[in-house]
């Protein structure tokens, strides 16, 4: 059997973009920007002031739920679910949720931006993407880059090295299709982006201008209903800044999923995910930087490998037990009941950024072995049930 090209699955979580610089002291960095994790969205005061103030609608859900968050944030989403729940019925109460995409989109595209301008957007996402298209390169490889994240931390990591992500939406390319057009690799971010908008069926007023970004929010706050309005095949989406309003007068809302802990939906153009859909059953090896593979809706995406399922990297950066954890739930969604031998494999290093500084280990070389491994034994199964 031709397996085609060698094709690896990068999963990026939360921990890949909070551990992203190492090429300077940490005492030397402005903490203040750090890509926060899931326990840190609603705390510390910079942010609070600068990203929350100005949201009434989003203080009252925020005072409830950041008190109730675990230090490790594992119970993050499903405080956040429980609210949400609670809020059913009610547009009130809905409307904080609403208000959470804009705060969701203005921590991380204007925080973030100064984290990575700190060190010149040498971060460590750079060093990561190198490394992979040192391995791709000598292969012909492609990859599936999958993240979480609403930063641009990988998108520029990206940029730099390819050149732009062409396309920014609107009538000319409403589904962002520059994101997956490269012929080595796609970009799939399935939470959103913080530089994504999509169009709604609202429209503003009549003596409301375009350039009125307060208008805009202020009328999607108090009108969109999430669940009437999700992404499909029509939906324009449009990448960078500006006003939350089109030429047209037509407002758009911020392409942000809200983290909840149930829910089959994705907040990325239909387009991205059948990409994803359709390049599943080419994967040789998943590996997986801080991510807690706690995303159930993705798992169960993943579990379409099982018919000859690809082996697994995990780096957490949280220590041996959490990154078998997260070893085990990938392993469990591709392969139930551990029936399929492979490689499943758990990184010991302390995070994205000890795995940078040890230079002993080159990240290609073992992309290499282990994909050599992998797809072997994919060989292997397919010949056998063959």
């Amino acid at each position: 059997m031709d397996l085609g090209r060698p094709t690896l699955m990068m999963v990026l979580g939360a921990g890949a973009s909070h551990d992203s610089i190492s090429i300077v002291p940490e005492r030397h960095l402005d903490e203040r920007f750090r890509p926060p994790v899931a326990k840190d969205l609603f705390s510390g005061t910079y942010r609070l002031r600068n990203y929350l103030s100005n949201r009434p609608a989003l203080q009252s859900l925020a005072a409830a739920i950041g008190p109730r968050v675990r230090p490790d944030g594992a119970n993050f989403e499903q405080i956040l679910t429980d609210e949400f729940d609670r809020a059913s019925g009610n547009p009130v109460l809905r409307r904080g949720f609403t208000a959470l995409r804009f705060y969701l989109r203005d921590l991380f595209r204007e925080s973030v931006r100064e984290w990575s301008q700190q060190v010149g957007g040498a971060t460590n996402l750079a060093w990561l993407v190198g490394s992979i298209e040192r391995w791709r390169g000598r292969v012909n490889g492609y990859v599936l880059w999958i993240t979480f994240n609403y930063d641009l931390l990988l998108d520029e990591a990206l940029e730099a090295l390819y050149g732009p992500i062409e396309g920014f939406g609107g009538s000319t390319d409403p589904s962002l299709g520059g994101y997956v057009a490269h012929p080595d690799w796609a970009l799939i971010k399935l939470h959103g982006s913080c530089d994504w908008s999509r169009r709604t069926n609202l429209e503003l007023r009549p003596e409301q201008g375009i350039n009125d970004n307060f208008a805009g929010y202020d009328a999607l706050v108090h009108d969109w209903d999430a669940e009437r309005d999700s992404p499909n095949s029509r939906t324009v989406y449009v990448r960078g800044g500006g006003w939350d309003a089109d030429s047209d007068r037509v407002l758009r809302i911020p392409a942000i999923m809200v983290p909840l802990a149930t829910g089959k939906r994705v907040e990325c153009p239909p387009a991205h995910f059948l990409h994803l859909i359709n390049r599943l059953k080419d994967v040789d090896l998943i590996f997986s930087v801080g991510w807690q593979a706690q995303d159930q809706h993705f798992l169960d995406v993943i579990g379409e490998m099982r018919v000859n399922p690809p082996d697994v990297l995990a780096l957490t950066g949280r220590g041996p037990a959490s990154a078998n954890a997260v070893r085990d739930r990938i392993g469990a969604a591709i392969r139930p009941g551990g029936s399929v031998p492979g490689l499943l494999v758990s990184d010991r290093h302390a995070g994205l950024s000890a795995r940078v500084d040890d230079n002993a280990s080159r990240l290609e070389d073992e992309i290499r072995q282990s994909m050599d491994e992998a797809r072997s034994n994919r060989q292997r199964r397919a010949a056998n049930s063959g």
